[in-house]
């Protein structure tokens, strides 16, 4: 949502009901230029949008403060208006947050099964950090995906990033964490098999298998 209301139990309700039936719910942070993201943006388990211009740089209306979670671009950005005619006029975080909507409906078309959360987590975890901006570790307990700044949160968002973290997000890769191939077996094979847990992936998936240092790929099982 790109709106803004005072902060009541009757719609902050709604929105943990429908973020709890696992709907991602994205909202802006407001047109203020202030230090105060707005409700619902403000709401923790809310993924809060702010914007910036063309030069990676915050949107000088776009709210910011400690619930920012994400940017998006926010200036100039082509659409069409209620004319239907094409213009570049649509700008600030009204128009930053569909970017970030856009994005968790595309991490939730290659993995349905992530939760409002766990779409949260990732688009955090890979947004740029740009805008020449200081991004440090809070270590608050509060952002705990990677390095934050007030006014860009965890940064740009991804698409690319987030939605490839998304489509291999439990994809697990089963094997021991130390290869040592002589602990078990004598004499020594040098052999360590892992296993690809990969029963939803489309079956025309290709999957791509490397090693560094002395290791070898002895075989992929003809998936590689």
């Amino acid at each position: 949502c790109s709106w803004h209301v005072a902060d009541v139990d009757v719609i902050r309700n709604a929105i943990n009901d429908v973020i709890s039936d696992g709907i991602v719910v994205v909202a802006s942070s407001s047109n203020r230029g202030i230090n105060s993201v707005y409700f619902p943006a403000s709401m923790t388990n809310v993924i809060g949008v702010g914007a910036i211009t063309k030069n990676g740089t915050r949107y000088q209306y776009s709210n910011y403060g400690d619930s920012l979670n994400v940017v998006a671009p926010g200036q100039n950005i082509h659409t069409t208006d209620l004319n239907s005619t094409y213009n570049d006029s649509f700008e600030q975080t009204s128009s930053a947050t569909p970017h970030v909507s856009a994005i968790a409906a595309l991490m939730r078309s290659v993995n349905s099964n992530l939760s409002p959360t766990q779409v949260k987590n990732i688009i955090e975890q890979t947004a740029q950090k740009v805008g020449g901006y200081n991004y440090v570790e809070q270590n608050d307990g509060i952002h705990n995906n990677g390095t934050w700044h007030i006014e860009m949160g965890y940064g740009l968002v991804d698409a690319h990033a987030a939605v490839m973290e998304a489509y291999f997000y439990d994809r697990e890769i089963l094997g021991n964490d130390i290869i040592n191939p002589c602990n078990t077996t004598y004499p020594c094979n040098g052999i360590i098999t892992y296993n690809l847990n990969s029963s939803s992936m489309p079956s025309n998936t290709t999957l791509q298998w490397s090693v560094s240092g002395n290791l070898a790929l002895v075989s992929s099982n003809n998936q590689s």
